[in-house]
């Protein structure tokens, strides 16, 4: 697909043949259908005449570059929205939407997989895990607290006796 021979004047000149003239109508279809997107903007300052390679196949490559690049910011961002797939699948799925809506007070679908989307219980682990760090500082606190004064009730009475 790509031409790794030097384009020169002479080959220009030379007539082309029925296979070449097709992959070449191809070609310019597929260059009209891109006509408005960021390759056709960028092509004219790539340096098509100083590499090994046809103004063609350098639009195919650059083409083929910001398709692959679209198609993986498009699956980085479902990939965010879903960190996996039994997670979709239990969000996504239509009986258990539509067993929660006829229960919780969600208008429509989008809230309430907004409401049960994973990223959420993300956040609230933080929040739990400090409270649950204050709950534990507090019954440490009062069993220290009730140890001292055990002691010194302790201490009193064994004061008392004497």
């Amino acid at each position: 697909m790509h031409c790794r021979s030097a384009v020169s004047s002479d080959s220009a000149n030379e007539v082309a043949t029925g296979e070449e003239k097709q992959s070449e109508e191809r070609a310019e279809a597929w260059m009209e259908a891109i006509h408005n997107t960021v390759t056709s903007k960028l092509l004219p300052y790539l340096p098509t005449r100083d590499t090994k390679r046809c103004e063609l196949c350098v639009r195919h490559v650059v083409a083929a570059t910001a398709t692959r690049h679209q198609q993986k910011l498009l699956r980085m961002e479902e990939a965010r929205r879903f960190p996996t797939l039994s997670a979709a699948g239990k969000l996504t799925s239509l009986a258990s939407v539509q067993t929660l809506l006829g229960e919780a007070s969600f208008e429509n679908a989008e809230q309430l997989l907004l409401a049960r989307h994973p990223n959420k219980d993300y956040f609230k682990r933080p929040i739990k895990q400090a409270f649950r760090d204050i709950v534990k500082s507090y019954k440490d606190d009062v069993e220290h607290r009730l140890g001292k004064l055990k002691s010194t009730l302790e201490h009193l009475n064994s004061k008392a006796e004497q």
